[in-house]
C-alpha cells in the first residue's frame, strides 16, 4: 500500500506505532493532498472528502485505551458516519 504512490496522499502529522499500547488523548491530525488535478464535478470532491474523513477513525478511537492497533485480539470495523455539505468546495 505505501510503496506505490496513491492518488490521495495522507500522512499523520505525528507517527504512532500501531503496536504501541500507551494510552493517549484521542486526538490525531493528518496532512492530506491530492496528487491529481480533480475534475470540476462537485460530486467527485464530496466523495473524496468523504473517503478522507473516514481515514484514521479507528486508530484514533484506540488511543485512550491500553491496547494497540496490531493486538492479536483486536478486531475493528468502520461502520458508518454522515457528512452534510453546506456549500461547494474543492478537495484538490
Amino acid at each position: 500500500l505505501y510503496q506505490v504512490p496513491q492518488p490521495i496522499e495522507i500522512r499523520p502529522t505525528e507517527f504512532t506505532k500501531p503496536w504501541d499500547t500507551a494510552q493517549r488523548p484521542p486526538v490525531r491530525t493528518l496532512w492530506v493532498k491530492s496528487r491529481l488535478k480533480l475534475p470540476d464535478d462537485s460530486n467527485v470532491h464530496e466523495r473524496i472528502l468523504t473517503y478522507i474523513s473516514d481515514w484514521g477513525f479507528l486508530e484514533t478511537s484506540v488511543m485512550p485505551h491500553p491496547t494497540g492497533m496490531w493486538e492479536r485480539s483486536m478486531q475493528m470495523a468502520s461502520l458508518s458516519h454522515s457528512i452534510h455539505f453546506h456549500r461547494p468546495f474543492r478537495a484538490d
